[in-house]
């Protein structure tokens, strides 16, 4: 969770995240895994959707509620 929230302070300039609506954890990960993290914002309704993908198996997903945000630009 702690590699999670960091992405999300990374990527999004005004965030606090007020609460975890939901997380759901499908399989383990075990030190070194190398993992891919999907962030999916919704403004509208102060959400973002998580999913995090350790190839090929979904590892977790679930939906994060945050205080008002905008996307950071992408850096290239």
């Amino acid at each position: 969770m702690q590699w999670i929230f960091a992405r999300v302070h990374r990527q999004y300039c005004t965030h606090a995240i007020i609460t975890i609506k939901s997380m759901k954890f499908l399989k383990s990960l075990h030190p070194g895994d190398q993992c891919r993290l999907e962030l999916k914002s919704d403004p509208a309704l102060q959400r973002l959707d998580v999913a995090c993908h350790c190839p090929p198996n979904l590892v977790c997903k679930g939906v994060l509620e945050l205080a008002g945000h905008a996307p950071r630009e992408q850096q290239p």
